[in-house]
């Protein structure tokens, strides 16, 4: 919920990294929906937003790079050949290595989840283990 009040701003703000700093940072980035637009962080938080930038682009930092990066190749992987019937029998072998390689990831590191890799890449571990089979899932 957005205050009509500048002043108001941290503490939403604040409140945002006692609940979730990783949901608050990524809608942050994303930008503020207010009367049905939307705006850039400079435009509703203004001079604070600095501020907001620097907490926000801590939590981005802290996320594991590696981790993210072997994710995204593996998205590519899991829809490389998705929805393309007369190449279904590549995307198995595909969903195959891509299971492998997200039980490793599990077992080694954990479940990469928004902790780790912020909340898009935390979908993109869901999303391969849904493709996976049904024991895996």
């Amino acid at each position: 919920m957005l205050t009509d009040r500048p002043n108001d701003i941290l503490l939403v703000f604040y409140d945002g990294f006692d609940n979730d700093k990783h949901s608050f940072c990524h809608s942050y980035k994303r930008g503020i929906m207010r009367k049905g637009a939307l705006l850039e962080p400079k435009e509703y938080y203004g001079k604070i937003q600095y501020y907001m930038d620097r907490n926000c682009n801590c939590v981005f930092e802290s996320y594991n790079k590696d981790l993210i990066s072997t994710l995204v190749t593996m998205k590519e992987r899991d829809q490389r050949h998705r929805g393309n019937e007369y190449k279904l029998e590549l995307q198995k072998e595909l969903d195959s290595i891509n299971t492998k390689e997200i039980l490793e990831i599990i077992e080694n590191q954990g479940y990469p989840d928004r902790r780790y890799v912020g909340i898009e890449y935390e979908a993109y571990a869901f999303y391969i283990l849904q493709h996976s089979n049904l024991e895996t899932m």
